[in-house]
């Protein structure tokens, strides 16, 4: 059964996904998938309720990626490749206290901030998570807004404090 947010659903219906698509689809070049389809090739991975949905470009590629809430109140971060409609990455968010995120972090969010902002002068950061990879890696993941307005997702190892991703966000719906 597919389930998504009320929030989701009706912005993506109102607002029409579809024109934000084809701008997207513009800037990035390729042709895509519908976002239904990684949707549903998401919550086939991780059923639950979809309560946020970013559009973003990671090297070129665009990704849709879901923030899955299931039964048991864990919430996932569930990327699909929009160009061939597969999941290409799953996280699982946790809290900064979590045994699975203590157990392999030496880098302190504070650190790891202070490094996105020495790459990005004039840069701020809006928001974070603490998530656990596919294999097992600790990461601070920052939403950061750039000086000329457009927003990035990036990610720092909570182990090594290197930045392991960094990716525009084109537009987001739902709420974190």
């Amino acid at each position: 059964m597919i389930r998504y947010s009320t929030t989701v659903a009706a912005i993506a219906l109102v607002v029409g996904v579809g024109s934000a698509q084809a701008r997207d689809v513009d800037e990035i070049g390729r042709k895509m998938v519908r976002m239904e389809t990684c949707l549903a090739a998401a919550l086939e991975v991780r059923p639950g309720e979809a309560r946020k949905l970013e559009f973003k470009s990671e090297e070129g590629i665009p990704v849709y990626e879901f923030d899955i809430l299931n039964g048991d109140g864990v919430t996932w971060n569930v990327e699909c490749d929009a160009t061939t409609g597969l999941v290409s990455e799953m996280e699982r968010e946790v809290s900064v206290d979590d045994p699975m995120f203590t157990a392999k972090m030496k880098i302190d969010e504070a650190t790891a901030k202070q490094t996105v902002l020495d790459i990005y002068p004039g840069a701020s950061i809006e928001a974070h998570e603490y998530v656990i990879e596919q294999d097992g890696s600790a990461a601070y993941e920052f939403d950061v807004s750039m000086p000329k307005g457009r927003e990035m997702k990036i990610e720092v190892d909570a182990t090594t404090g290197e930045v392991t991703e960094s990716n525009f966000e084109l537009w987001e719906i739902g709420s974190e």
